[in-house]
């Protein structure tokens, strides 16, 4: 996908990155029961999409791998989301970078 992303921009161009986090509620909920893990922060949804938590550090392995990007920011972003119908307070947790292309 990087490599695909890097044909169709140009040089000096920024892509920004948004994604859910590592410990985001999501996740924690799926580790929880174990049934819906499918490799290391790769779940599974009950609809069988799936869901990858990323870290920092590992999004930066994959856009700076083959020397196509090079990360300018990246942070957690933590949002507390309220559903006031169900009176539910989630912690959600992304990532969110920007690189540029080399």
């Amino acid at each position: 996908v990087i490599r695909n992303i890097s044909k169709v921009t140009r040089q000096d161009s920024v892509i920004c990155f948004r994604d859910y986090a590592i410990y985001d509620e999501t996740q924690l909920k799926f580790s929880s029961d174990g049934t819906h893990k499918l490799d290391e922060n790769l779940y599974v949804r009950q609809d069988g999409t799936m869901s990858y938590f990323f870290t920092i550090e590992y999004l930066k392995d994959l856009f700076e791998k083959d020397k196509l990007f090079r990360m300018i920011s990246g942070e957690y972003v933590e949002k507390e989301t309220i559903n006031r119908a169900r009176e539910l307070c989630v912690d959600r947790r992304f990532v969110q970078a920007k690189f540029i292309r080399l």
